[in-house]
């Protein structure tokens, strides 16, 4: 589990270091794509390893001050079978992206490419992670801002920035469901980890039986 949150924390900086770069496009291509590629591969071979020869499950929860939430995290065989497609085609999409920004001039925009895409590839790694309801949706707002900026990255274009207003709206639509979802679930349970959600679940399913 240590490496895989690695993998997610080298994405994430790299991402971070090339929007402070943004000053030189080139610079900040490079710090990008290498830190996607090179955290997408390491986390790929840490869940293919995962797959092949790990057991049950491997977990982390950290104290984190907010009303319900909790940093928990596990990974197991149907995660990494998500995170597998994640890390492969992040590394591709790197590879991808670095050409396509070197052609079209992005210029000063390259930095904040790179920010937003890498955080796209952490935080759905997160949101295939995160075992609390607080964290997950957080995490699922990451996924949706970052996705949105990408989508309007040429703002200059009128059908751009219908598109991603479009993206925002539906990906926002989905959210309030999800927040619905786990906010009646969380009552039930009296907990937001989705741990004691199973727990609530067969409860309720019980008393409909009855």
């Amino acid at each position: 589990m240590a490496l895989v949150l690695l993998a997610i924390v080298i994405i994430f900086l790299s991402g971070f270091a090339a929007f402070l770069a943004s000053r030189s496009p080139k610079l900040a291509s490079v710090v990008g794509v290498t830190g996607a590629v090179s955290g997408s591969l390491l986390g790929l071979f840490v869940v293919v390893r995962f797959l092949l020869f790990g057991r049950g499950e491997a977990r982390f929860v950290g104290a984190w001050p907010v009303p319900g939430g909790s940093l928990a995290l596990s990974l197991d065989a149907l995660t990494a079978l998500f995170l597998i497609p994640t890390f492969f085609l992040g590394a591709l999409c790197a590879f991808y992206g670095h050409e396509y920004l070197a052609r079209t001039h992005t210029g000063a925009r390259t930095g904040r490419a790179w920010f937003f895409f890498n955080l796209l590839i952490a935080s759905i790694a997160i949101v295939l992670l995160a075992r609390n309801a607080v964290l997950f949706l957080v995490s699922w707002e990451l996924m949706a801002v970052s996705s949105f900026f990408l989508v309007t990255l040429e703002d200059d274009e009128e059908r751009t920035r219908e598109a991603g207003w479009t993206y925002l709206v539906a990906s926002h639509l989905g959210t309030a469901f999800l927040m619905a979802l786990f906010a009646l679930r969380g009552s039930r349970a009296g907990s937001l980890d989705f741990s004691d959600f199973q727990g609530c679940f067969s409860c309720w399913r019980s008393s409909v039986s009855a």
